[in-house]
């Protein structure tokens, strides 16, 4: 890159000292770069500041240097001022870049439980739109405007991000008509990270260690008033999982074979149209009915039943370490999803080892996400 940045130029080298030109070269440092023979002597790339020495070197040994091409920003940007049109497009292209970037192009929305669109709606009575200028939108007006067209929402915000505005709300949570007094506890162990209080007296602070069952945010206001609490906690957790495969995998692998049993059915009576003709020792059964219609209030006691079985024979393959590894550590990421989400996963680790005829794979997992959950006296 800083080759480029400084310029470089590809040169041609014509006469018999190739080999002198070469180890005078490399004896004064000069870089060369690309070398190629030719019939007449070689081709190489050098940086800029070696042009006179190369120049130098050439005519030492009775050779001829001949520039073929130059490359790089230098020499772009000489050829662009010899080019003023070029400049002025430049510049009109950044100052039109710098304007747009005064106005909203892209309107997010994400929470508000499935009601964006009356937020949109709220935004559009406002005259907040896609293109519409940045110094025009006033965020605390419209926070203002949208809690109260909107009080059952606890908590909006709105942020001005580069040409995007992104508005994040949290609808009040149903669980406040169920309980008279609700506290949010640690569902499992973290370090704090995030604290966002709606309603409640907070009892951690960022950077504190925290157990599972902890009381995160107390149900319980400044005047000593029980209350449903409210708010989000984010921590730093960890997952922990060892998977153990065996390196020899059995199969089931049809063969083929099969062989059917066919039975009709009028009422309770049943006749069998055929017999398998033979039986298998290991086999798998697919069982099919056909019932016969004439119409949804016409049913006929008429069924056709068949089964068919397909041969199967144990097939035991040998895994290499390599792929019992990857198994065990498919069969870890599918247990930590069922714990985690894994975007919320900020880093991971994976270990492996032999126990001769298994191999065992344990992920380590470190997440950030919301431990919070509510435990609270119901209403009578």
């Amino acid at each position: 890159m800083l080759k480029w940045l400084f310029g470089e130029i590809h040169f041609k080298f014509q006469g018999s000292e190739v080999e002198r030109f070469l180890n005078l070269a490399f004896s004064r440092q000069v870089d060369l770069r690309e070398v190629k023979y030719t019939r007449d002597g070689l081709t190489f790339k050098t940086s800029l500041k070696n042009f006179r020495q190369v120049k130098t070197i050439g005519k030492k040994v009775g050779g001829k240097t001949k520039v073929i091409a130059k490359e790089g920003a230098w020499f772009w940007w000489k050829k662009v001022l010899k080019r003023p049109g070029i400049i002025a497009g430049l510049f009109l292209l950044l100052g039109i870049i710098y304007s747009l970037t005064g106005f909203i192009w892209f309107i997010e929305i994400d929470g508000f439980s499935g009601r964006q669109r009356e937020i949109l709606d709220i935004l559009k009575a406002r005259k907040v739109k896609p293109f519409v200028r940045k110094k025009a939108v006033d965020e605390k007006m419209l926070k203002r405007e949208i809690l109260a067209q909107m009080p059952e929402i606890s908590w909006v915000g709105i942020e001005k991000k580069g040409v995007r505005l992104i508005i994040t709300g949290k609808m009040r949570q149903e669980y406040r008509q169920k309980y008279k007094k609700a506290d949010i506890v640690a569902k499992r162990d973290g370090i704090i990270k995030e604290i966002l209080v709606f309603r409640g007296s907070l009892r951690v602070k960022p950077g504190q260690k925290v157990t599972a069952g902890e009381v995160l945010i107390s149900g319980v206001d400044e005047r000593g008033k029980t209350i449903v609490a409210e708010g989000t906690v984010k921590a730093v957790t960890w997952y922990k999982k060892k998977v153990q495969v065996p390196l020899r995998e059995e199969r089931l692998v049809p063969t083929g074979q099969e062989s059917s049993l066919v039975k009709l059915f009028f009422g309770k009576k049943e006749i069998t149209l055929k017999k398998p003709p033979k039986s298998f020792a290991l086999a798998i059964m697919v069982e099919k009915r056909y019932k016969l219609s004439l119409g949804r209030k016409f049913a006929v006691p008429i069924e056709l039943y068949k089964v068919t079985y397909k041969e199967v024979k144990r097939k035991v393959r040998k895994l290499t370490l390599e792929e019992g590894a990857q198994k065990a550590y498919n069969l870890a990421l599918e247990e930590l999803k069922k714990e985690v989400d894994m975007k919320q996963i900020t880093y991971m680790d994976k270990s492996v080892r032999s126990l001769g005829d298994a191999v065992e794979v344990v992920v380590k997992a470190q997440a950030l996400e919301d431990i919070g959950q509510i435990l609270g006296i119901q209403e009578d």
